[in-house]
């Protein structure tokens, strides 16, 4: 799946600005050469897990209040997060929606069951 996902990644074109990782456990895999010396945020709501080596930054947090400016991200990374329980679609979108520069992307993966 890293790799798939990894693949959508790789001819991307993306506006200046870090990527953030949202709610997805520890940072989940290597980026591309093109994103890889871009700044990370790695941002979970758990208090205790632990610290990814692929970010710059985590921050707990919860995805329906992300604590980033608006329009400051390039990337936004939803892997697996937006179809577990307790989450307002809705309200997760508009985030992640909120801190995306203009031209940036959004890539979600929901998880197989």
């Amino acid at each position: 799946m890293d790799a798939a996902t990894a693949a959508l990644l790789a001819g991307i074109a993306l506006p200046p600005g870090p990527i953030v990782e949202i709610g997805c456990g520890p940072w989940p895999f290597p980026l591309p050469p093109h994103l890889e010396e871009r700044p990370k945020i790695d941002i979970d709501i758990s208090p205790n897990r632990p610290v990814s080596p692929h970010a710059a930054f985590t921050l707990q947090a919860d995805l329906h209040h992300l604590p980033l400016t608006s329009a400051c991200c390039a990337l936004a990374l939803a892997l697996d997060a937006y179809d577990q329980r307790g989450v307002r679609l809705h309200q997760a979108l508009g985030e992640a929606r909120r801190v995306l520069s203009p031209g940036g992307k959004l890539l979600i993966r929901v998880s197989a069951y």
